[in-house]
């Protein structure tokens, strides 16, 4: 719609779905190998930044020109074959034994139910009252926001977990001591 409503033709439109799906495939495939190499959380977090990236620098597309949108859908690969496989697995992660496929529907049913409902009903109400610009622009920096309000305990948490691991690697002033007494 908003393509539409900026001139978008219909080969700009299925140059969007073919830059939108294409980089999927490998995101997909190689799910296993990306998530080892950056980890959950790390994971987690570069999906929904890029997909508030994404979605901010939309507002920018009538300004630059269309054609950017192409480039944009290619980030669909993190936002969506990342960030839905990471939470699936997650999902199933933190499930109780036995109750993995029941916490993964739980988990589907609110990305694709609750969550769609709402920003399809607030981003419809904010689309009609203000336009898209400002629509894209709340949103992406909405979702900028509310990933750097998770990833900063994150951080702090991981950065506190890797100093008391090295605490505890180091020998203690004591054992020192003791080390020094013996060569006496």
């Amino acid at each position: 719609m908003f393509l539409a409503e900026h001139g978008g033709g219909e080969l700009l439109m299925g140059a969007v779905l073919t830059a939108n799906s294409l980089p999927e495939l490998p995101a997909f495939f190689f799910f296993g190998a990306i998530m080892q190499a950056l980890g959950m959380q790390t994971l987690l977090l570069s999906a929904a930044a890029a997909l508030g990236l994404r979605i901010w620098a939309y507002s920018l597309l009538p300004a630059v020109g269309l054609r950017y949108v192409v480039l944009l859908e290619t980030l669909h690969a993190i936002t969506y074959a990342c960030g839905w496989s990471g939470c699936a697995v997650n999902s199933s992660k933190i499930a109780p034994p036995g109750l993995e496929s029941t916490t993964q529907g739980l988990f589907q049913g609110l990305w694709t139910g609750v969550g769609c409902g709402l920003a399809g009903l607030l981003g419809g109400i904010l689309y009609g009252s203000h336009g898209p610009i400002v629509l894209f622009r709340v949103s992406g920096l909405a979702i900028l926001g509310c990933t750097a309000a998770a990833g900063v305990p994150m951080l702090v948490v991981h950065r506190r977990r890797k100093a008391a691991v090295a605490r505890d690697l180091l020998p203690s002033p004591e054992s020192l001591a003791d080390l020094a007494s013996l060569g006496q």
